[in-house]
């Protein structure tokens, strides 16, 4: 009964120091993955928006061409 209870104890106090351990070197690696995303967002952001006018070219011309050649036909 006491064997279990200093293995339980000492399992509990592993753990426990295990955690603390892992949390402040996950802080820091939060920190880093925050920081790079970060750098990435302003030519993510423009590479959107190029995308997005690219389909509104696309998109506009097919109205064009469709409605041209529904004037035609009437």
């Amino acid at each position: 009964m006491f064997g279990r209870r200093v293995a339980i104890a000492l399992g509990t106090f592993t753990f426990a120091v295990s955690e603390a351990m892992a949390g402040s070197k996950g802080a820091a690696g939060f920190t880093k993955a925050t920081q790079e995303i970060s750098s990435y967002e302003t030519p993510v952001s423009n590479l959107m928006k190029a995308i997005a006018a690219v389909i509104v070219l696309v998109g506009a011309f097919n109205v064009y061409f469709k409605m041209r050649a529904s004037v035609m036909v009437a």
